[in-house]
C-alpha cells in the first residue's frame, strides 16, 4: 500500500506502522476520536471493504470532514464529545484511535470510558505521544499535562516503549508521535487509577473552557461529576 500522501499530514510516516496495525483487522468495527479533515479516518477506512471493516468517527465538528471520507459506505460520522459518546458506548470495538485535546485529563477521561469496549487482541493508537521537550497546551491560563503522560499513568508504565503479558506499546517518535498499544489480554487498568475524581475534574474544566449550554448547539457533552 502506497501512503506517501500522508507523509506531509501531521500523522506523517506514521501513516505506515498506523497502516500496518489496521490491516491486520477484520469484520471489525473502528472508531477515529477528534476526526478534523479524516486523515486518521482515511487510512483506517483504507482495505475496509477487504476487510468488511466498519470505521465510525467521533467529533464536535463535521465542518473540516474531506468528502471522500464521509461519504464511503464504510464510515459513519457521530456528533459529539469524546468522553460523552464512550460513556453511552455499548458495542465492542476492535480499534481506537485518540487524537482529540492533546492533554493528560482528556486522554485519561476517554480511555476510563473506551477501553471496557476494546475487545481482547484489539489496539488503541494514541497520535502527539513526541511532542518537543517543553511544549504544552495552555488553555485558560493553565498548563495542561500532555498526551504521554496520561498513556503512562493508565497503563502504569514508565516507557512508551514496553510489552508484558497484558500489552504491547510501540512508540514512533517522528511526526509530533504516535504510541500505538496492542491489548493482548484484558486487564483493569481503571480501578489501579486513584485519582478519577481530579481527573474528571480537569477534564470538566477543559470542557467548560469551550462549550456551554449557550454555545453547544446540538452536540452532546456531558460534564461528568461523579463515576
Amino acid at each position: 500500500m502506497n501512503l506517501d500522501k500522508f507523509y506531509s499530514t501531521d500523522i506523517g510516516v506514521n501513516a505506515n506502522p498506523f497502516y500496518s496495525t489496521v490491516s491486520k483487522y477484520k469484520n471489525s468495527t473502528l472508531v477515529d476520536l477528534g476526526v478534523r479533515s479524516g486523515i486518521s479516518s482515511e487510512i483506517m477506512l483504507l482495505d475496509s471493504y477487504l476487510n468488511n471493516n466498519k470505521v465510525l468517527g467521533v467529533d464536535v465538528d463535521w465542518s473540516m470532514l474531506n468528502d471522500s471520507v464521509g461519504s464511503h459506505p464504510n464510515y459513519t460520522t457521530i456528533l459529539g464529545d469524546s468522553s460523552t459518546v464512550g460513556k453511552y458506548w455499548d458495542k465492542k470495538i476492535s480499534g481506537l484511535f485518540v487524537d482529540t485535546f492533546h492533554i493528560k485529563e482528556q486522554v485519561l477521561c476517554e480511555l476510563y470510558f473506551w477501553y471496557p469496549h476494546i475487545e481482547e487482541g484489539g489496539f488503541i493508537a494514541f497520535h502527539d505521544t513526541n511532542w518537543p521537550q517543553g511544549q504544552h497546551d495552555r488553555y485558560g491560563g493553565i498548563t495542561w499535562d500532555r498526551v504521554e503522560e496520561g498513556v503512562k499513568l493508565f497503563f502504569n508504565v514508565d516507557s512508551l516503549n514496553y510489552e508484558d503479558s497484558f500489552i504491547k506499546m510501540d512508540n514512533y517518535p517522528e511526526s509530533w508521535g504516535m504510541t500505538i498499544v496492542t491489548i493482548k489480554n484484558k486487564k483493569d487498568y481503571i480501578s489501579q487509577v486513584k485519582d478519577w475524581e481530579e481527573i474528571f475534574r480537569g477534564r470538566n474544566q477543559l470542557i467548560q473552557l469551550f462549550w456551554n449550554d449557550e454555545n453547544k448547539g446540538d452536540v452532546r457533552i456531558d460534564l461528568i461529576h461523579t463515576i
